[in-house]
């Protein structure tokens, strides 16, 4: 992985390297920013749920920035004043390190519309890996957010990030998901849908 990764940066040569990691697997992802930090120069940017939980690790060598919580528009307004030349120390949901400072923004409020996200451009990822473009069952996000409260599920902790900033069970429309379905359906091999999705029947009207 180290040596694809490696290749990778060589090739493209990125202005930012983005990583969402998970507690456990966060240990890897800080060693190969690291070793990457070392050969290239690029902005680095941690998001996901350990980044989410734990933005201490902003204090980590060779990390630049994290993101708490939803990136989508944090991260366009990072490449957006990037190239305006802009600032980007004043980014909600953003820990920016900026010399010895460390920039700690709030969060924004949760984006209500989830139609008004665009759908995932899967050629991206398919162009690299055929395997995953070839794959008959395909994964589409249809809900953020779960009411509930269960002891072995981080989803009360996130809801107590996000008290006050917006609803927390956000659904996409009928439509929408019906449209990202035909989308996938018509360009790439599709045998089953799986919805990557805390609490899918939580509307059964829906």
């Amino acid at each position: 992985c180290f040596k694809l990764v490696t290749e990778t940066v060589q090739t493209f040569k990125p202005d930012i390297v983005g990583y969402s990691i998970t507690t456990g697997f966060h240990k890897f992802f800080l060693a190969l920013n690291q070793e990457l930090k070392r050969k290239y120069k690029f902005i680095s940017l941690f998001g996901g749920p350990h980044a989410t939980f734990f933005p201490e690790i902003i204090h980590s060598p060779g990390v630049d920035i994290i993101c708490r919580g939803e990136g989508e528009y944090p991260i366009s307004d990072i490449v957006s004043k990037l190239e305006k030349g802009e600032s980007i120390n004043d980014i909600s949901n953003l820990y920016v390190k900026s010399g010895d400072k460390i920039c700690q923004n709030p969060l924004r409020k949760l984006e209500e519309n989830l139609d008004s996200f665009p759908h995932p451009d899967r050629e991206l990822f398919y162009n690299k890996f055929k395997s995953a473009r070839d794959a008959k069952i395909k994964s589409i996000i249809t809900i953020r957010g779960c009411p509930f409260f269960c002891s072995y599920c981080f989803n009360k902790s996130y809801n107590q990030i996000y008290k006050d900033l917006g609803k927390v069970i956000r659904i996409r429309s009928v439509d929408d998901v019906i449209l990202e379905i035909n989308e996938i359906r018509d360009n790439y091999p599709l045998g089953l849908v799986y919805f990557v999705t805390d609490t899918f029947v939580l509307n059964r009207d829906w």
